[in-house]
C-alpha cells in the first residue's frame, strides 16, 4: 500500500484523504479527494463551481499542469446579452473590496474538469472512492469553519444572502450567523455529489445538472449557456520550471499568470545570500515584490498573449533588468506526497461567491468573471471561451532525493507566500516547519499607493512607503501547506499557523523510493527527461531489453525495415534485431543477400528502421547508412542459429519467384541431402553428435545499419505525445567502418 504525506485545509480533509489512501490511493489521489472536500465544505471559501489548477510530477517525468481555471462565458449569445445580471457589493474585507455577484458575474467552472482528468491519467483508485468522504460529510453535517465564519461575517446579507435556502444553511431563523464548529448541511449538495460520483463530471457539463446550473443563471441575466459547459475542457499543459541552486520548480504556466510571477521573483532573489534574512535581503524582496506585481500590473493581466509577456518577465528577473497589484478572493490549497515520489499539488477558487445557488443542486456558483481586480475587462470580456486570468500557483519541487509539494490560498498573496517560503527552504536552508512559521512580507498594491504590510519579527529596512506591521501571525499573509518526501529522512508535512488546516501520513509503511528528475530510468520514465539524454542509443537499447524482458509479443524485436528500389519506390518489410550496439552505435539484422532488400540496398546504402512497442506506448525510428558485416562475425552468429533455421538459409533462394510449395519443399530436400541430411528424416531427431555441420551459405549474412538519425517517441494522453530526434554525423571509412559525431537532440512536436 502506498504511503502518502497531505496537508489541506482542515483535518477533516486530510482524514479524508488518508480513506482514500487505504483503498489504494496515490499522492494524486488523496491529493484531488482532499480538495473536492474542501471545495464543497468550506462555503464561501471556496466552491466546486469555481475553477482549480492541478500540478503533479511523477517519478521519471516531466512535470505538468492540469488547468481547469474558469472561462469567458457567453457562447452562442449575442453581444447585446452579454454583460448583464450582476450587482456591486462593497465588503469590509482584506481591507475593503468591491466585487460583483448576481448570475452575471459566474464564469464557465472547470474544478471538476481538471480534477477528472487528472484523475484518469494520473489517479490509482476509483471515481467513487474520491468523493466518498465528501459525500458522507456534507450528508451527515460538516462544522463551519472559522475562516468561513470570518468571511461569512463581511459578505453574508450582500452576497450569500441571493439564495434562501444557502443563506439559511448557514444562519439561524432570525437571520445571526451560525458560530463556529457548528454541523452544515447544505440541501442536495449530498445527492449531487453522488450523482457525479456515480455518472462523472459529464452530468456537470453536459447532463440535467448542467441544465438547472445554466437555466438559473440565464433567467438571472447571466451569460452562462449549455453551450459553454458542453466545450469546456480542461488542459494538460507542461508546467513553467526554473531552476534554483540544486533545486527543480515546477508551477502554473500561462495563460495563468501566478507561476509566472512566483518563478519571477525566484529567479530575482536567486542570489540572495544564504542562512538568514538580513536587511539587506529584505530590502532585495521589497524590491522584487514591487517590480514583479508592477510588471504584472501593467503587461501580464491586460496581455493579448499572456505568454509572450511572460517570457519577457522571466527574462528580465535572469537577467537582472527587473530590478533596475492585484487580489484574488479566497481559495484553498492541498499538497501531497508519496513514497513511489509522486508529488500533486492542488489549488482552487470560486472568488468571493456570486451568491447563487441553483434550485435542487446544492452548489454555490462563483463569481469569477465578477471580481473586478482580475478581470479587468468586464463582464462583457472576450473571446467567450477563454480563460480568465489567475494567481493560482500549486507547485512542486525536486532535487537529488527530495521532492517537494506547496501551495498557498490568499489572493495576490499566493505568490510573494510562497516565494518567501520556497526561498527559505531552497536558499535559507530551513526546516519544513520554519519555513512555514516565519514572519512574511506583502506588498499591497491594491489602493491608489503602495503599502508594506509585514508580520512582526523582520528587521525591515527604511522604504519610501506606508508600513504596517500587524500584531501577531496573520491569514492576511497566506496559509502554506506543504509535503516533503525525502529518500533518506521520511515524510516532513506542515500546515500554516496562520490559518487553520489538516496534515496526515496516509495508507500503508513507508517504503521511500524515489526515481531522480532527469536522471531517468528510461523503462520507467513516463516521458523524455527535460534535458533530453545525449546518447539515445542507450535509451532506444534500454526501450528493447525491456520489451525482451517483459516479452510483450512473440517477436520483441521485429522493427520494419524501408529500402527504395531503383525507381525511387519505397518497399518495408519486418525482419528481427539480432544485435543493438548502443556504442558506437549499430543495429544488425540477417538476411539472404540476394533478397529484394539487399538488392536494393546495393543501389542506395540508406535505410529507414522502425520498432514500435504498442503495450509500452513506445517507438525508435533509425535512419542512416548501411554496409555488410564482417564474415567472420555472420559465421559465429549462423552457427549459434537453430540446425533447421541453418538448412532453411541454404533452402530458400528469397524473393525469387516459386512455382509451387511442393516445388520449394522438393528443393529444400535436394539441397539437405547435398549437406549430408537425408530429406526424408526428422531433423530434430538426429542426435547431436551426428548432426553434420552446415556452413554459412556465401549469400547469406548480417547488414548492419549506421543510424545518422534516431527519434525517440512516447505516447501521451491526448494525442500528446513526446518526440525528440537526434542526428550525428557519418564517415565512411574504406574498409566500411565509420567514424561518428556526437549526437545533437532537439524536441519535436507530436
Amino acid at each position: 500500500m502506498t504511503k502518502v504525506a497531505i496537508a489541506t485545509t482542515s483535518q477533516l480533509a486530510a482524514d479524508g484523504a488518508n480513506e482514500v489512501a487505504l483503498r489504494g490511493g496515490n499522492a494524486v489521489d488523496c491529493a484531488l479527494a482532499a480538495a473536492l472536500f474542501t471545495m464543497n465544505t468550506e462555503p464561501g471559501v471556496c466552491a466546486l463551481a469555481g475553477g482549480a489548477f492541478v500540478t503533479i510530477w511523477g517519478p521519471g517525468s516531466d512535470p505538468v499542469t492540469i488547468d481547469g481555471n474558469v472561462a469567458i462565458p457567453g457562447r452562442g449569445l449575442p453581444d447585446a446579452e452579454r454583460g448583464q445580471g450582476a450587482c456591486s457589493a462593497t465588503l469590509d474585507y482584506g481591507g475593503g473590496i468591491t466585487t460583483l455577484a448576481g448570475p452575471g458575474s459566474v464564469a464557465v467552472p472547470g474544478s471538476l474538469a481538471a480534477i477528472e482528468l487528472a484523475w484518469k491519467h494520473f489517479g490509482n483508485a476509483r471515481w467513487q472512492d474520491l468523493f466518498a468522504p465528501v459525500i458522507a460529510a456534507t450528508r451527515d453535517g460538516f462544522p463551519f469553519s472559522a475562516a468561513c465564519h470570518y468571511y461569512q461575517g463581511f459578505s453574508g446579507e450582500q452576497i450569500f444572502g441571493r439564495s434562501d435556502v444557502g443563506f439559511f444553511a448557514l444562519h439561524h431563523a432570525d437571520r445571526a450567523l451560525r458560530d463556529p464548529g457548528s454541523l452544515i448541511v447544505v440541501p442536495h449538495l449530498a445527492d449531487t455529489l453522488s450523482a457525479i460520483a456515480e455518472e462523472g463530471a459529464r452530468l456537470f457539463y453536459e447532463g440535467e445538472l448542467a441544465k438547472k446550473i445554466t437555466s438559473h443563471v440565464r433567467e438571472g441575466g447571466g451569460a452562462l449557456t449549455m453551450q459553454d459547459l458542453k466545450n469546456f475542457e480542461a488542459i494538460e499543459r507542461p508546467s513553467l520550471t526554473v531552476d534554483i541552486g540544486k533545486w527543480t520548480i515546477a508551477s502554473t504556466p500561462p495563460p495563468a499568470v501566478g507561476g509566472t510571477v512566483l518563478a519571477a521573483m525566484l529567479l530575482a532573489c536567486a542570489d540572495l545570500p544564504h542562512g538568514t534574512w538580513t536587511k539587506d535581503a529584505l530590502a532585495q524582496l521589497i524590491q522584487v515584490q514591487r517590480a514583479t506585481l508592477d510588471y504584472r500590473k501593467r503587461r501580464l493581466d491586460l496581455a493579448d498573449d499572456v505568454g509572450v509577456e511572460a517570457a519577457k518577465l522571466l527574462e528580465a528577473a535572469r537577467s537582472g533588468a527587473l530590478l533596475s497589484k492585484w487580489a484574488s478572493a479566497s481559495t484553498v490549497h492541498t499538497s501531497a506526497v508519496d513514497d513511489n515520489g509522486i508529488a500533486c499539488a492542488v489549488t482552487a477558487s470560486s472568488g468571493y461567491g456570486s451568491g447563487e445557488l441553483p434550485a435542487g443542486t446544492g452548489l454555490w456558483l462563483n463569481n469569477c468573471l465578477g471580481e473586478l481586480e482580475l478581470n479587468r475587462r468586464g463582464l462583457a470580456a472576450d473571446p467567450p471561451g477563454a480563460r480568465l486570468p489567475s494567481n493560482m500557483a500549486p507547485s512542486i519541487a525536486r532535487r537529488k532525493g527530495r521532492v517537494l509539494a506547496a501551495g498557498s490560498p490568499g489572493a495576490d498573496r499566493i505568490t510573494t507566500a510562497l516565494h518567501q517560503f520556497l526561498v527559505n527552504i531552497l536558499q535559507m536552508e530551513m526546516s519544513l516547519e520554519e519555513a512555514i512559521e516565519h514572519p512574511r512580507l506583502h506588498i499591497d498594491t491594491s489602493g491608489e499607493a503602495e503599502r508594506l504590510m509585514a508580520e512582526p519579527g523582520l528587521d525591515l529596512p527604511d522604504v519610501d512607503l506606508p508600513v504596517s506591521v500587524s500584531p501577531d501571525l496573520n491569514m492576511y499573509f497566506g496559509g502554506i501547506g506543504a509535503t516533503l518526501v525525502d529518500r533518506k529522512n521520511g515524510f516532513q508535512v506542515a500546515s500554516d499557523p496562520r490559518r487553520e488546516g489538516g496534515t496526515a501520513i496516509c495508507g500503508g509503511e513507508l517504503n521511500v523510493h524515489i526515481t531522480e528528475v532527469n536522471v531517468t530510468d528510461p523503462c520507467t520514465a513516463k516521458r523524455l527527461p527535460t534535458e533530453l539524454p545525449s546518447d539515445p542509443m542507450h535509451w532506444a537499447k534500454a526501450w528493447l531489453d525491456d520489451a525482451f524482458e517483459k516479452a510483450v509479443r512473440r517477436n520483441p524485436h521485429a522493427m520494419i525495415a524501408v529500402t527504395v528500389d531503383p525507381d525511387g519506390q519505397p518497399s518495408g518489410r519486418a525482419v528481427l534485431c539480432k544485435e543493438f550496439v548502443a556504442d558506437p552505435g549499430y543495429v544488425v539484422f540477417y538476411t539472404n543477400y540476394k533478397s529484394d532488400k539487399v538488392s536494393h540496398l546495393n543501389n542506395n546504402t540508406r535505410i529507414a528502421l522502425v520498432f514500435h512497442w504498442d503495450a509500452f506506448g513506445r517507438q525508435v525510428r533509425l535512419e542512416g547508412e548501411t554496409v555488410r558485416s564482417p564474415a567472420e562475425e555472420s559465421d559465429a552468429y549462423f552457427a549459434t542459429r537453430d540446425w533447421t533455421s541453418q538448412l532453411g538459409a541454404w533452402g530458400s533462394d528469397q524473393s525469387s519467384p516459386l512455382e509451387s510449395r511442393a516445388a520449394l519443399i522438393a528443393q529444400v530436400g535436394r539441397r539437405a541431402i547435398k549437406l549430408g541430411v537425408g530429406a526424408a528424416k526428422n531433423l530434430k531427431s538426429i542426435a547431436v553428435a551426428d548432426r553434420p555441420v552446415i556452413p554459412r551459405p556465401p549469400h547469406w549474412g548480417g547488414i548492419r545499419v549506421w543510424p545518422r538519425r534516431i527519434e525517440l517517441w512516447m505516447e501521451g494522453a491526448d494525442r500528446i505525445h513526446d518526440r525528440a530526434r537526434w542526428e550525428r554525423s557519418l564517415v565512411r571509412g574504406d574498409d566500411d567502418s565509420f567514424t561518428v559525431g556526437a549526437w545533437t537532440g532537439t524536441r519535436l512536436q507530436p
